[in-house]
């Protein structure tokens, strides 16, 4: 069982990047309602005190959650989705790699694992990443009070390293819905509308296994929305070119939030997320959601939407979709 904690249930966070620009601490320094915060190791509690560290994968996490159980403070762990199985490979935290508001900046590509492909690199990486998990990461769990998760999903992980401890929910983290006005789209009422809604980065953000798979979908348009991420929108084209695509459409401007619920859904087939806010931009407009189960939604998942597994999930469903669409009232 999963509790449910307010925004104001913390007294100190612990956040190496609490101040910095990006996604991430903007949603952690609006989400809790806290008396002070700590992004070094020079710090003060009183005993008793609840403490949230946010993240799991650095040695700054492991003494911080040491020291404060030591000074007889009260510790809680957020792994803040760091536990999933694909930053075994390619984690980019790893790498003195900056999340600023347009996303990821890297700090070196070298040996990096963006196409998926094994380098030697993201092989060590495997080993370190199991080493960090199953001692580290295992030791700040048997120390700590608590895991505040993202997700079902991340709760499993947690459980699966840890079967005993408690786990906690956020009951609201901060998020302001997507109400951008902008162009209406003229969707075919003969075609399944799929949107992708994001970066647009070829192999982390799932799209090589959509767009790899969309000449099978002659009844299927994926339209994609957002900006170009690790040259991923010159890989989109060059296959796209290659396979001649036709159902593949590229939309440069912003899309109205009003036209969002003319599609049939939001697809997300990313490898990897933490706080999702795609997802919550398709609920806010009515808008359904397909999206894989490891992406941390399933807390706000509606009857309407859709979660998969993995990528043969996601083809089988895409299969029945475009083989079904007639039945669903899709007629010229």
């Amino acid at each position: 069982m999963i509790k449910k904690v307010s925004n104001n249930f913390f007294d100190i966070i612990f956040y190496k990047d609490y101040n910095d620009d990006g996604a991430f601490p903007e949603t952690i320094r609006n989400s809790f309602k806290i008396k002070k915060f700590y992004n070094s190791l020079n710090f003060e509690i009183q005993k008793g005190e609840k403490i949230l560290i946010i993240s799991t994968s650095s040695i700054f996490s492991f003494v911080v959650c040491l020291t404060s159980k030591l000074k007889g403070g009260v510790v809680y762990l957020s792994p803040l989705a760091q536990l999933h199985p694909f930053l075994d490979t390619d984690n980019p935290f790893e790498f003195g790699d900056k999340f600023e508001n347009k996303g990821w900046v890297l700090n070196n590509e070298k040996g990096r694992r963006l196409s998926g492909k094994r380098t030697f690199k993201s092989i060590f990486r495997f080993f370190y990443r199991k080493l960090w998990k199953n001692i580290f990461v295992r030791l700040m769990f048997w120390i700590s009070d608590g895991v505040l998760v993202l997700s079902n999903y991340e709760g499993t992980l947690v459980k699966k390293i840890n079967h005993k401890i408690d786990l906690f929910r956020l009951d609201q983290w901060y998020y302001i819905p997507y109400k951008r006005e902008g162009i209406k789209l003229d969707l075919p009422k003969n075609k399944i509308n799929l949107l992708y809604w994001g970066r647009v980065d070829f192999y982390y953000k799932g799209l090589d296994v959509l767009i790899k798979n969309l000449h099978k979908f002659p009844n299927i348009n994926l339209y994609i929305s957002g900006g170009d991420y690790r040259n991923g929108m010159q890989k989109i084209k060059d296959f796209q070119n290659k396979e001649n695509l036709t159902n593949l459409i590229y939309i440069k401007e912003t899309i109205s939030y009003k036209a969002l619920q003319d599609f049939e859904y939001m697809i997300l087939a990313s490898r990897w997320e933490a706080f999702f806010r795609a997802p919550l931009d398709a609920i806010a407009n009515d808008l359904k959601v397909l999206c894989r189960s490891s992406l941390n939604f399933d807390f706000y998942l509606r009857k309407k939407d859709i979660l998969f597994n993995n990528d043969q999930d996601l083809i089988k469903i895409l299969t029945k979709l475009n083989n079904e669409y007639n039945q669903l009232n899709y007629k010229e």
